[in-house]
């Protein structure tokens, strides 16, 4: 846009008057949404540019009132521009004042939270994200964690659970200290597990791809989903949740295969984390090979796609690289090979590349 890619475009607004404009083209007798929602975002993206927002709330507060009162728009598309000029606007000092002093907003925008849009949901979020990261008190006023732990841990509504979800996924992405921090406090995550369980599958899936993410860079995931009470060791408390997630995946339900596939994806994942003093430990070492031959048992079944078969040849990858496996139990070894030379033979093309692929990146290391 201009008014990022020419440092003279910020003057060259303000020189035309653009705050007039917009009031102008707001104020006629029932004006198009659409026109409302242009407006609203290019207001946002001129204070972002670096705008004064002084000028704005002194001279055009009628403005300001404008985005309030679109955060509660029928149209999501109004919702979600205002939205955006709200996440402009606390790029600045000023923006982020206005924004703590105006209780109308903030109740607005914790509705958001769970609009039955998605893309109002993910707009709602990225703004409480990015008051979160800079530490705004915002974030305090705005924080919705009871109102979602609640949602998640009734579960009755299938779209507010996947709108809080939406919120989790988006707290977890940043993958940084302070959101880390955040779950810690508030214990966000401690009702998702259950939802693996879940009928619906879009909630189902969502819980997977937290779970994926969190414990690629969580130092200890299970804290963080307030599983400490498994096991006192993080390692041995990962592997013990993701035999408890294979017992669910063993019911005969229509869904088995995803939850299969979500177990072998964060094998890998929670196993990156091994830089602990009890890899050497007897409960370790047992409660990992329990983990291995579970994978293989997930490998024989009949219902494995391609997937799922990826993912636990992933996980078998991580296991072969470690020392501390080697010459421990060939009977695990052996029960794999068999099951690579059945996928060998697999009806699936790409379940058979899958195995024949595998098993030449072997010779090559």
């Amino acid at each position: 846009m201009v008014l990022t890619s020419d440092p003279n475009a910020v003057e060259a607004f303000e020189q035309i008057g653009i705050y007039n404009h917009i009031r102008k083209a707001c104020q006629i007798k029932d004006q198009d949404y659409r026109v409302i929602t242009v407006s609203t975002r290019l207001l946002g993206h001129f204070i972002k540019a670096g705008g004064r927002f002084e000028q704005l709330e002194q001279d055009y507060p009628d403005l300001l009132d404008l985005v309030t009162t679109g955060l509660r728009s029928s149209e999501p598309a109004l919702r979600c521009s205002c939205l955006q000029a709200c996440t402009s606007f606390v790029s600045c000092e000023r923006g982020q004042n206005w924004l703590y002093n105006n209780q109308q907003a903030a109740s607005f925008i914790a509705l958001a939270l769970l609009d039955q849009s998605r893309y109002v949901v993910s707009e709602a979020c990225r703004l409480f994200t990015i008051l979160l990261m800079i530490k705004s008190p915002v974030s305090d006023v705005l924080d919705p964690s009871a109102q979602i732990k609640s949602i998640l841990s009734v579960h009755t509504n299938p779209s507010q659970v996947t709108a809080a979800l939406e919120f989790c996924w988006s707290i977890i992405n940043q993958k940084d200290p302070v959101t880390l921090d955040y779950l810690h406090r508030t214990q966000l995550l401690f009702p998702t597990m259950p939802l693996l369980c879940s009928t619906h599958r879009m909630i189902r899936a969502r819980v997977i791809e937290i779970l994926s993410v969190l414990f690629s860079w969580d130092p200890d995931p299970i804290q963080t989903l307030g599983l400490r009470n498994v096991q006192k060791n993080p390692i041995d408390g990962v592997y013990h949740v993701m035999l408890d997630l294979n017992t669910i995946s063993a019911e005969n339900t229509p869904y088995e295969k995803q939850r299969t596939s979500a177990l072998s994806e964060n094998t890998p994942c929670a196993y990156s984390h091994t830089a602990h003093p009890s890899r050497a430990s007897f409960p370790y070492l047992t409660c990992k090979l329990q983990v291995i031959q579970l994978v293989i048992d997930l490998m024989n079944r009949d219902e494995m796609d391609v997937k799922g078969m990826s993912l636990a040849l992933d996980t078998f990858d991580v296991f072969l690289n470690d020392e501390n496996i080697s010459g421990i139990e060939s009977s695990s070894l052996d029960a794999l090979v068999s099951a690579l030379q059945l996928k060998f033979l697999d009806t699936e093309w790409d379940v058979r590349d899958a195995a024949i692929q595998f098993v030449g990146q072997l010779f090559k290391e």
